[in-house]
């Protein structure tokens, strides 16, 4: 393979130093190697200007400034949020494959679940049941995705003054999403891996609680509203999610077990 470049392979403008000056292309491509592949990688997660380390400060400190900031403009700092996304999907999945034995998980669920009257049949189907929750469990983090487009909604719905689009609030509440599943992960490994399944509830509430507040605080600085009413819209709008989510789950959870 030649490694004389004149012109650039992407735009074909004459190269004049160690990049196109036209479209910043490497001048001189090295060929494809597994370094070549991580380098990559690593350079577009953790970016040069420390996009990811700025946007997960400004998501823990000032989520609706932040919010605001990137929907009116101020973009090319912050991570954009389908990529912050995957990132928080893929730190929260290596987190639970390291520290969390599901298959012992499970097992202390239906151990716990078998002492209640109401689950005595529970033994007998332990197959279908380790089966379903194995299944929620794998697919929990999308499924919980689904409760954006119904806050979105309601957002769009409570603070139609504010003049953003349905398109500009989806962003922000992706954002928030994505942040809380971070927030909420060392807590939630820690209660899986370490608390006895009949204490587990307790962390459970109080990381639910604290979603909840995180979510009432970014919504009504992000809108700049920080009186009784923008507090219980902001509550409407956190809850209209959850039972729009409810009604999604409801039907896809019997999709994914067939």
């Amino acid at each position: 393979m030649s490694t004389e470049v004149t012109h650039c392979v992407n735009c074909q403008s004459e190269i004049r130093g160690n990049y196109c000056h036209e479209c910043g292309e490497v001048g001189r491509p090295k060929r494809i190697s597994l370094g070549i592949l991580l380098e990559d990688f690593f350079s577009n997660l953790f970016a040069l200007e420390g996009r990811l380390l700025r946007t997960l400060k400004a998501l823990t400190l000032r989520p609706g400034n932040m919010g605001r900031n990137y929907i009116e403009g101020n973009r090319k700092q912050y991570y954009k949020p389908f990529q912050y996304f995957l990132v928080v999907i893929l730190i929260d999945y290596l987190a639970f494959y390291f520290f969390v034995d599901f298959n012992a998980f499970i097992d202390d669920w239906l151990a716990y679940m078998n002492e209640s009257p109401y689950f005595e049949q529970m033994e007998q189907d332990k197959a279908s049941v380790r089966r379903i929750v194995a299944k929620i469990q794998e697919h929990k983090k999308y499924l919980t995705l689904g409760f954006i487009p119904g806050m979105t909604l309601a957002a769009v719905l409570f603070f139609r003054k504010s003049g953003y689009n349905y398109t500009e609030t989806f962003t922000f509440f992706l954002y928030l999403y994505s942040h809380s599943l971070l927030l909420a992960l060392p807590l939630s490994v820690f209660n899986m891996a370490v608390i006895p399944i009949a204490y587990q509830s307790a962390l459970s509430s109080l990381v639910f609680v604290g979603t909840v507040v995180y979510f009432i605080w970014a919504i009504v600085t992000f809108y700049q509203q920080k009186d009784a009413v923008a507090i219980f819209k902001a509550l409407g709008v956190y809850f209209l999610g959850v039972i729009i989510f409810a009604l999604i789950a409801g039907l896809a959870i019997p999709l994914l077990i067939l």
